[in-house]
């Protein structure tokens, strides 16, 4: 943290611990850097991302509704904001991915539209994980739907495009 600090940037640690502890599914530490990023003095765009983080992290917790609500906060910011890349993209997959949660938040519909739209900004702005993350969701859809041929479209072209990356994980770009 005092990298950051000393940089001038205080929030970016805040973030990266928030990732970090998530990765490792310490859902408290997580929660408790995640928090602190929405509420450094970072720029809005900033903030609006450890708010997609904090919604992805309560989601996890099976806090579902209110997950959804910080992630909707999230999406409008960004959206307001112009953000049209990989932030739109991420908190459109993280919402898209509670919506078909099983809880009375639940639709299908809403997240397919989310998911439409994160595909659209992977595919045009090489924002992968915002291809790879709906055609996860989109393979939850089908199999709701009773689709499960399309389901398995949707996972195969989903693992094979995590697999020419190269990565461990949607978001970052370590190799392995």
């Amino acid at each position: 943290r005092s990298i950051y600090v000393e940089a001038g940037h205080p929030f970016g640690a805040s973030t990266e611990y928030a990732q970090l502890y998530a990765r490792v599914g310490d859902w408290a530490q997580a929660e408790h850097w995640a928090k602190l990023g929405m509420e450094s003095d970072a720029q809005e765009s900033d903030q609006a991302y450890a708010r997609t983080l904090y919604g992805f992290i309560l989601g996890q917790q099976n806090q579902i509704e209110a997950g959804i609500a910080q992630l909707e906060q999230s999406l409008a910011t960004v959206t307001r904001i112009g953000l049209e890349g990989w932030q739109r993209a991420l908190a459109s997959v993280y919402l898209a991915d509670l919506l078909l949660a099983d809880s009375p938040a639940y639709d299908p519909e809403r997240a397919d539209k989310l998911n439409d739209a994160a595909f659209a900004i992977g595919e045009t702005a090489s924002v992968h994980y915002g291809s790879i993350y709906a055609l996860v969701n989109k393979t939850r859809i089908a199999l709701a739907a009773g689709d499960p041929a399309q389901a398995v479209q949707f996972a195969v072209e989903a693992a094979n495009r995590v697999r020419a990356r190269d990565t461990l994980t949607l978001v970052r770009e370590e190799q392995v």
